[in-house]
């Protein structure tokens, strides 16, 4: 199936802090318009198509957390449940879309061995690690934002 998508550019904005990060991408969104109510057989087979530029900025924000912690950051702090999760790394997606972009992005970030559980407007990833730190922090977040930018950039250049 092809892409309902063309990445112009991806870029990765930087690290402010250590704990967030931002990444933008500028994109055209192929929009195929053939739910008319009165539609001729000629534009049944001709269908209307608009290309729409459009722009997401994916935020990322890292947090440390342990095996106690675990259970609580990702069900939100309501309630407690037993996780054998452990300690890793949580990192916090927000966007403003949930579109075939964004979807395209948490995808990269699913294959770097993150679990992901994607929403609307933010999606919560979770890196197991054995022992996290400050340092290692860091350059995972920076290592997330990169490797994201620098695929869709590739997606970009396979063009659509």
């Amino acid at each position: 199936m092809e892409p309902n998508f063309f990445i112009k550019y991806a870029q990765f904005l930087g690290i402010q802090g250590d704990k967030k990060a931002a990444i933008q991408i500028d994109y055209i969104q192929r929009i195929i318009n053939n739910n008319r109510i009165t539609v001729t057989e000629e534009e049944r087979r001709n269908p209307v198509i608009f290309d729409k530029p459009c722009k997401n900025f994916i935020e990322m924000e890292i947090s440390i957390i342990d095996g106690h912690d675990s259970a609580r950051w990702l069900s939100g702090g309501n309630f407690d449940f037993k996780t054998n999760a452990g300690s890793g790394y949580f990192v916090q997606l927000r966007y403003s879309d949930y579109d075939a972009v964004v979807k395209e992005a948490i995808a990269i970030i699913r294959g770097m061995g993150f679990t992901c559980y994607p929403g609307k407007k933010s999606t919560t990833c979770f890196l197991p690690g054995k022992e996290p730190n400050n340092d290692g922090q860091s350059i995972v977040l920076k290592d997330v934002a990169e490797t994201v930018a620098q695929r869709l950039n590739q997606i970009s250049a396979q063009g659509y």
